[in-house]
């Protein structure tokens, strides 16, 4: 919840903002538009699509580390995220 209140309530005009703000972003290499944060204490990551002049988030998924794997392995064999 508490990712979701500084998602909610904070401005970020680009990713170097959203990065001041969560130390853990990075890029999903395989989506130009979607960003990856560490939550819950890096046991969870949020899979985000990021419009920052919009300033919309779409949440894909939150998944735990297992679960990301499964995504990875999928996005690389060409399956959507």
């Amino acid at each position: 919840m508490e990712t979701y209140q500084v998602l909610n309530k904070n401005n970020f005009p680009d990713v170097h903002v959203l990065q001041r703000t969560f130390k853990s972003v990075e890029r999903f290499r395989h989506d130009r538009d979607a960003y990856i944060i560490d939550i819950s204490g890096n046991h969870m990551r949020l899979i985000g699509i990021f419009y920052f002049t919009g300033q919309k988030v779409f949440i894909k998924h939150i998944v735990d580390h297992k679960e990301y794997d499964q995504i990875i392995n999928r996005c690389r064999k060409g399956g959507k995220l």
